[in-house]
């Protein structure tokens, strides 16, 4: 955004001007309800960009502004429908019979594993997948076709993209370079899961 001062030109940075890669985590739980005035609205609308184009608009001032890419990954937290759009919504369900609980969370939080796990997910993120197998397009087209012939109106491509990228994620959370059977397998019912709690 542009920023002036009496004698002072100069461009001011904004919370979105991130570098690629950053995980963004937007709290709905702490919203208060009331009005949202037009910077409010503009600020949602930035945001919704980014999640669904990762686009941000930068406003230079004279009517002059430019839309520069992005890359980052938006988590979204709340208790109901959110405000901004997402490619998948995934309800919570707790365990309230977990017997370590706060066993694992206290061993989880430590800066330790916490660094770990970061490194982790920045390593993976930029492993090299290989093609898919012609023999895996086959089992996966032949699935899609009988899951679509079941639900037409709900099976649809982006559930096909969809089960695609959770099951190259299944594949390389296993260290497997290659989709597998299993990970296919191991995506299909991770979706059905999450549908379930939808329902």
């Amino acid at each position: 955004k542009q920023w002036y001062q009496r004698r002072v030109r100069g461009l001011r940075s904004g919370l979105l001007q991130l570098p690629f890669g950053s995980q963004i985590i937007l709290d709905e739980t702490v919203l208060e309800p009331g009005q949202l005035k037009a910077n409010g609205v503009e600020n949602l609308k930035s945001l919704g960009n980014l999640i669904s184009w990762q686009k941000l608009t930068y406003d230079f001032g004279f009517n002059y502004s430019i839309e520069f890419e992005c890359d980052a990954r938006v988590l979204i937290l709340g208790e109901g429908k959110s405000l901004l759009p997402s490619d998948v919504v995934v309800p919570l369900k707790p365990m309230s019979d977990c017997p370590d609980y706060d066993q694992i969370m206290s061993s989880i939080s430590t800066s330790k594993f916490l660094e770990k796990f970061r490194k982790y997910l920045s390593v993976v993120r930029h492993i090299e997948y290989k093609e898919v197998s012609e023999q895996m397009q086959n089992k996966i087209e032949q699935d899609f076709v009988e899951e679509r012939k079941k639900d037409p109106k709900n099976v649809t491509g982006d559930t096909l993209h969809r089960l695609l990228v959770i099951s190259r994620l299944c594949g390389l959370s296993r260290g497997h370079l290659v989709l597998q059977e299993e990970d296919w397998q191991a995506a299909k019912n991770l979706e059905r899961d999450r549908i379930t709690r939808l329902q």
